[in-house]
């Protein structure tokens, strides 16, 4: 992943427009962190 032009903030905006398609198609590396740190997140 590139962490110099992955933007955690406006990721999160998307995340929230509820539009996989597009997301996975812009963020396909960024949607896998977020999951896979969401769960285990909740496992924690």
């Amino acid at each position: 992943m590139d962490l110099h032009r992955f933007k955690p903030q406006r990721f999160a905006r998307l995340t929230t427009m509820v539009k996989p398609p597009e997301l996975i198609d812009h963020y396909p590396l960024g949607l896998t962190a977020f999951l896979v740190w969401t769960l285990l997140k909740q496992i924690s």
